[in-house]
């Protein structure tokens, strides 16, 4: 079986979200939440999280792909639509940031990192991880909008239920919204391919299924 790093292996939504259930299964919750070993899977089952939700809207195949050489963005999301001659490939920039038990309100999260500088095609996706705070979404994109942002769009991904329900709300630049359930979306991308990889330089517009690869998860030294 050959074995893969992250560079130039795009992964399927649902592999995304079996590693990270994996990690957690074997180091518990709060472990794979606080340890920054793990930011990449946390990160990489975000971005597979609003791929599967925004495939509710078009249907289409999603790939991601974990940034490990520069700063930004965290995900790169791909998506192929055919052509009459090759494929047009989408590009999905995801800076991600998780609003968690510890952190501020949610508005002074997102203009935090408003107040830095990210191509104004990036995409902002925060997580919000911290329970039992209720989410005034009008009032968000109200505020939002009367200050400079530098993204193309601001997302909020939040649980809505105990059984894997979430809302994936657009607070900027229009408001936009999608109530999916994670369980059922990952049933409708069971036939996709676990990895591939981009075919041609830089911005190729194909990719090759990998088939079994073995990609290493990361481990807590003992």
């Amino acid at each position: 079986m050959q074995e893969h790093g992250y560079k130039n292996l795009w992964m399927s939504p649902n592999v995304a979200i079996i590693r990270l259930n994996l990690l957690i299964e074997k180091y518990g919750i709060k472990t794979v939440v606080r340890n920054g070993l793990f930011r990449h899977e946390r990160e990489a089952w975000i971005a597979a999280s609003f791929l599967l939700g925004w495939r509710e809207n078009n249907n289409e195949e999603y790939w991601l792909e974990i940034e490990m050489e520069e700063a930004t963005p965290d995900i790169h999301g791909y998506t192929l639509r055919p052509l009459k001659r090759g494929f047009h490939r989408e590009d999905y920039n995801f800076e991600i940031v998780e609003w968690e038990e510890h952190s501020k309100g949610i508005l002074d999260v997102i203009k935090k990192k408003c107040k830095k500088c990210y191509p104004n095609y990036f995409l902002l996706l925060v997580y919000a991880r911290k329970r039992g705070e209720l989410i005034d979404y009008e009032k968000v994109h109200d505020e939002i909008k009367n200050n400079k942002v530098p993204f193309l769009d601001i997302w909020i991904l939040a649980a809505s239920s105990n059984s894997n329900d979430y809302h994936l709300t657009r607070v900027y630049r229009d408001k936009f919204q999608i109530c999916f359930n994670l369980n059922e979306a990952l049933k409708k991308v069971n036939n996709q391919s676990d990895y591939a990889t981009n075919l041609g330089r830089g911005g190729g517009t194909d990719r090759k299924n990998l088939g079994v690869v073995y990609v290493p998860l990361p481990e807590l030294k003992k």
